[in-house]
């Protein structure tokens, strides 16, 4: 008989395809051990199911790839053919070809009874063949088909048939895994026939293991539902489907699973012994609510409905699969019906509020998946509700949660952004939520690739930071740039207002310190997040006005680059003149971060350091603790130029107060007043020029001839700023040259011996240093009290100190015949200083300014006063011989 029917079995004809079938199921009736009263294996029965499944096919075939070296070709012996992928689009049968599928399937069922068990390929494949059939629509215009139905009745006997011959967990959920794939479907027949299935073979398995009371768990390999969580998870969109069998069908198939979940965990626990196997009470109230719901049109009711189930599964669901049912209630956001997805909302809401505390270790991949699927939530009710439901999962897990959002990709999408808001507005969220925002902003890891030589790269200028090697590849992490994003997302609240002025000190040096760990790195984004957050600051706090003078005059842009000091130093000077109270509070914020990890934040502090001490008041206690602090940072080659700048400011304190540490801070400054670094020593006169007014004159008399000294080699430094700067420091010394001061006669010497110098520059090569000279000629020329020197100097006609018309004339018709008139006694001095150093000079302009000036003297000095002049004619001609060899 077979070899007479095996030829056939490839045969195209769908006529023969019955016939064939039919004899198939007969066969294997007649073969079956039950009548044969004996075990028998059919050989001949797994290719009697490969071209059953071949006839009822609907899928669409998948053709193995030509390139494929592992795919066996068309012609190879005993290939399988490749499983067709499910498909929710409809297939439309004629009436025949139900027929086929009924008396196929009835056939299967038949076949599924014989030995040997059935390969994991060849079930794979029969699940995908026959669940299919939950597509199958009618060739013509009807809303019922009997065929359709007996095809669904006998796919139901075949399942079952696969139960009894493997009745465990991982066949069932094999199955189920086919059946779950239409629950989801957008067509509601597609949803209840598969839901149908589903419940009927749940309830094979109820059967099945329930028979195992008497006997316990003696033979029995599973000890509970695998992926029951996960399971539950999908059919909760089905409870409020729009279709009432299904939601009927839904509710059922959860009780259904948490009972076998029961049985299985009861049977466990008797070991051998007998049990009885009754529905537990826990859940005899799915009964009833599924019955209500099933009755139920009312939307909103439904939904009531809902959140009275996720209390019922929230007492029942054990900890081992309470993630897995959260997770998994995450994806029915986007279910394809809105009632489905708004339904499993409320279930999500309901689960996450009494049963979150148990999600620890899991809320961040739940974090993570809810923000992703928010964003394809078009529902305004189940995107508020999902915001919600985040939100009271970060009320019991906070740092995980916005752990979470912190590492979500940037720039962030809309719907993150509301979730930040939202968490904002709620007061017992904020201000957590701020202090982890900003401990990651503070003492996170923020920038890529730190190496422990970062210190040695970075150094701080007058003019900038300057990075070099390493450290200037460095890149902002994406955590920092959350954590920046997100903070600066919470400043645009108003609910944050109260916070912000309550936490004021947070809030500023946060903000402040990240400037040191975004300017000059890459993403330039980062710059950006932070300069939005400042934005955000100052409307927060309605100083509309703060912000944009720190725009208008380049600040705010100064933060993202070298000069960022700059923008630091004047966020800090508004914030200490608009926000006087909280200057002791920044500094106590900021004290620590001297020694940070990060040098971008150390070099901050320092200059915001140095910058308060110019608004310290009189806040004495303060001023101490800031000029302690700068005085340890002087040492450091880090923090050398903030720290001499912030000594420099102390200037600006009362006079009681400079007088207290003057002596300190000048002793520290002139200790770099000579630096080899030309930034130090650059800073260090910056800074003894703004002391050097308002200094006590006891407290630098016995050191003035020395600070001359020390001035007198940076006249001819090769750095112009460094000249024009040694320039303004002698200036600032002029208060000790009046006729009142004790150190009249000793600082007028001291002029005397730089006056030709300070002349000669006054024609510099550089503009500055040029006009650098003449504020400061005039400043201590008319210290000297030579009346023709000092109606010269007041003359605006024949000098000024904006600017010069005539240098040359300025020294033949006016300033030779001043201090020939004034000091003739002094000219021999004069004209030696411009031999020796300035006949050598390097600077060819400054060589020829010397010379005109000898000249000059020469040509104007009278015979009655060349006695007193001393000038020597021999060595002075040779001298100027000698310049034009």
């Amino acid at each position: 008989m077979l070899s007479n029917l095996k030829p056939h079995l490839g045969s195209k004809s769908p006529l023969l395809h019955s016939t064939l079938v039919q004899s198939m199921d007969l066969i294997a009736q007649a073969v079956n051990p039950s009548k044969l009263k004996a075990a028998f294996t059919f050989s001949s029965r797994d290719d009697f199911i490969s071209s059953i499944l071949t006839y009822i096919s609907i899928g669409t075939p998948v053709k193995a790839r030509k390139d494929s070296k592992s795919s066996p070709s068309k012609d190879a012996p005993g290939a399988p053919p490749p499983i067709a992928p499910l498909s929710l689009a409809p297939v439309s049968l004629s009436s025949k070809a139900m027929q086929l599928a009924v008396l196929s399937l009835n056939a299967l069922t038949t076949l599924l009874l014989l030995l040997p068990p059935l390969s994991s390929q060849l079930e794979a494949r029969l699940l995908s063949v026959i669940t299919q059939y939950m597509t199958v629509v009618p060739e013509t215009e009807v809303s019922t088909s009997p065929e359709i139905e007996m095809i669904l009745e006998n796919l139901d006997r075949v399942i079952a048939t696969l139960l009894v011959q493997d009745p465990t967990i991982a066949c069932m959920n094999r199955i189920l895994k086919q059946f779950l794939f239409f629950v989801g479907s957008p067509v509601p027949s597609q949803r209840s026939r598969s839901l149908r299935s589903f419940v009927r073979l749940l309830k094979k398995m109820v059967e099945l293991f329930s028979a195992k009371a008497p006997t316990g768990s003696t033979g029995l390999s599973d000890h509970e539902v695998v992926d029951l969580g996960s399971i539950i998870a999908t059919l909760l969109p089905r409870c409020t489907d729009p279709t009432s069998d299904v939601r009927g069908y839904a509710i059922e198939g959860i009780q259904l699973l948490l009972f076998l979940q029961y049985i299985l965990k009861t049977l466990v626990e008797a070991g051998a012994n007998p049990v009885t196997l009754a529905p537990p009470k826990t859940l005899s109230p799915f009964t009833g609510l599924r019955k209500r719901m099933v009755a139920l049109e009312d939307q909103n009711e439904q939904f009531g409905l809902a959140h009275t189930m996720a209390s019922m599964l929230a007492s029942v669901v054990d900890d081992k699969n309470l993630p897995s049912l959260v997770e998994g209630a995450v994806n029915g956001l986007i279910d394809s019906e809105t009632t489905g997805a708004r339904g499993t909302c409320v279930v999500l809401f309901g689960l996450v509020t009494a049963r979150g505390g148990d999600l620890g270790g899991h809320v961040t991949s739940l974090v993570h998946k809810l923000l992703k699927n928010m964003q394809h939530v078009s529902n305004d009710a189940t995107l508020n509700g999902s915001l919600h439901a985040l939100r009271t999962l970060a009320k019991q897990h906070l740092v995980e949660a916005v752990d979470a959002i912190l590492s979500e990709p940037l720039p962030h999408p809309p719907h993150v952004s509301k979730v930040l808001q939202l968490l904002a507005r709620d007061q017992s969220l904020i201000v957590p939520m701020i202090q982890q925002m900003t401990d990651v902003l503070n003492n996170g890891d923020l920038l890529n690739n730190e190496g422990a030589s970062a210190a040695a790269a970075t150094t701080s200028t007058g003019k900038g930071i300057k990075k070099a090697g390493p450290s200037a590849e460095k890149t902002c992490t994406q955590e920092s740039m959350g954590a920046t994003v997100c903070l600066g997302t919470v400043l645009s609240e108003e609910e944050a207002e109260e916070v912000l002025t309550g936490h004021f000190a947070l809030f500023f040096g946060s903000l402040l310190l990240r400037v040191g760990t975004t300017a000059q790195f890459n993403p330039p984004e980062a710059a950006d997040q932070l300069r939005v957050c400042w934005e955000n600051f100052f409307n927060l706090l309605e100083e509309e006005d703060v912000l944009e003078k720190l725009v208008v005059d380049g600040n705010i842009a100064s933060l993202a680059g070298a000069g960022y000091h700059t923008g630091v130093a004047a966020l800090v000077s508004v914030v200490c003149r608009r926000h006087m109270k909280e200057k002791r509070n920044i500094f106590k914020f900021l004290l620590p971060f001297l020694k940070a990890n990060y040098d971008g934040q150390r070099i901050v502090t320092a200059f915001a350091l140095a910058e308060m001490v110019s608004h310290v008041g009189e806040d004495t206690k303060l001023l101490d603790l800031l000029v302690t602090q700068l005085l340890n940072a002087i040492a450091d080659p880090l923090l050398i130029i903030p720290a001499i700048r912030g000594l420099g400011n102390v200037a600006s304190a009362t006079q009681e107060q400079v007088n207290t540490y003057s002596a300190s801070v000048l002793d520290a400054l002139m200790g770099k007043l000579d630096s080899p670094n030309d930034s130090i020593s650059l800073e260090a006169m910056k800074s003894l020029a703004k002391l050097f007014p308002v200094v006590q004159e006891s407290h630098l008399a016995p050191i003035l001839i020395n600070v001359c000294h020390r001035i007198r080699p940076a006249f001819d430094h090769g750095n112009p700023e460094i000249r024009a700067s040694a320039a303004a420091l002698f200036g600032a010394l002029s208060r000790f040259g009046t006729k009142e001061s004790p150190s009249h006669e000793r600082f007028t010497e001291q002029v005397h011996e730089l006056l030709p110098a300070m002349i000669l520059h006054i024609n510099d090569d550089d503009n500055k240093v040029q006009t650098a000279f003449r504020h400061t000629f005039a400043a201590v020329g008319v210290l000297l009290g030579g009346t023709a020197t000092t109606e010269l100097i007041n003359a605006p006609h024949m000098f000024s100190v904006d600017y010069m018309s005539d240098y040359h004339e300025f020294l033949y018709n006016y300033f030779s015949k001043a201090i020939i008139a004034d000091f003739p006694e002094r000219l021999n001095n004069y004209v030696q200083v411009c031999i020796s150093p300035y006949f050598a000079s390097t600077w060819n302009g400054i060589q020829a300014n010397a010379a005109y000036f000898v000249g000059t003297i020469l040509i104007h000095l009278p015979e009655d006063k060349r006695k007193i002049a001393n000038i020597s004619p021999p060595h002075t001609a040779k001298a100027l011989i000698g310049l034009l060899s």
